[in-house]
């Protein structure tokens, strides 16, 4: 329960850093992808040897999970997240930037195990894994209004925000 508290704390702060910065008609996904860096060290991060956590952690972390993803997914109405997560699994690995990757990897690695609350996130995957066309993922994600080049810039700057910051080695 700590790290959830320590995470919405730090989401509040990504949430006013965004408002007094121009990108602030992209509040929702950076939120929400504030809140996914958080949940990096329970899914796929630890595959990479940067996010390793103790037992305990990773338990009490897949436990929020659901939680916070559904917290997400109403951050993000429009589909943001979704639309990037498609993108991502639409072009090539080597296209990728470090944090693309990551991000990527996290939904990748949990696509097995899907739950009610991921089932949105594995379906955006799933799009960009089978369609490997980004205008497929425009079309199916219609709802948000950015592009790719927004999103990916909306990713990097998360980065930024204090977890993201922590997440990089």
């Amino acid at each position: 329960m700590r790290s959830a508290v320590l995470t919405l704390a730090v989401v509040a702060s990504c949430w006013a850093l965004a408002a007094s910065t121009p990108t602030f008609g992209l509040l929702g996904p950076l939120v929400g992808l504030k809140v996914i860096g958080g949940l990096l060290g329970g899914f796929g991060g630890s595959r990479f040897g940067i996010f390793k956590r103790s037992v305990d952690q990773q338990q009490q972390q897949q436990q929020e999970a659901p939680e916070m993803l559904t917290m997400v997914a109403q951050l993000d109405p429009q589909g943001c997240l979704l639309k990037l997560l498609c993108h991502l699994e639409a072009k090539e690995a080597e296209a990728l930037s470090r944090h693309e990757v990551i991000l990527a990897g996290l939904f990748r690695d949990a696509s097995d195990a899907a739950t009610p609350s991921s089932a949105a996130f594995t379906y955006a995957v799933g799009i960009g894994n089978k369609s490997r066309d980004a205008a497929v993922c425009d079309k199916v994600f219609s709802k948000c209004p950015l592009k790719y080049s927004q999103l990916s810039a909306v990713l990097e700057e998360s980065w930024a925000c204090p977890i993201g910051g922590a997440l990089q080695n």
